[in-house]
């Protein structure tokens, strides 16, 4: 089975490394990229991903904002990846935790050997977000 996974992120490199990363690793395809919470809302729609990867730092409406709508309105597992997940304390891992966040995973800074060190933690994590509570994969739910 293979996950879809939408990526949200208003900077253009970190949308093409991490479609990159998801197109290249087992069982998981990247459907689209989002820059923003208005195409991020679009291609939800369209292309009913089983798990969304959420930037914190976003013009217009933040992150946080978005996931807390998302949360209210179609819930689905979200990954947050951004710069201010580092440790533990972080609080915007704490606050995107509180609105509903299956995970947090702190963005590596932009290289390609530095995405190529975290990838398989990353893809595990896509992986872990997409199983609901009963062990089940989420992309088993309809469309």
């Amino acid at each position: 089975m293979t996950l879809k996974v939408l990526v949200v992120d208003d900077s253009i490199v970190m949308r093409a490394l991490f479609e990159e990363v998801f197109q290249q690793a087992d069982g998981i395809d990247c459907v689209g990229a989002a820059r923003n919470a208005a195409e991020a809302r679009q291609m939800i729609a369209q292309h009913n991903p089983d798990v969304v990867t959420l930037d914190v730092e976003m013009p217009k409406v933040s992150g946080l904002e978005l996931l807390a709508e998302l949360m209210a309105e179609t819930p689905l597992p979200v990954v947050m990846l951004s710069t201010r997940m580092e440790g533990e304390a972080a609080p915007d891992r704490e606050k995107a935790m509180a609105l509903g966040a299956a995970a947090c995973f702190a963005k590596p800074k932009g290289t390609r050997t530095e995405f190529a060190a975290v990838v398989d933690d990353l893809c595990g994590t896509i992986r872990e977000a997409a199983q609901d509570m009963n062990g089940e994969p989420q992309a088993a739910r309809p469309a």
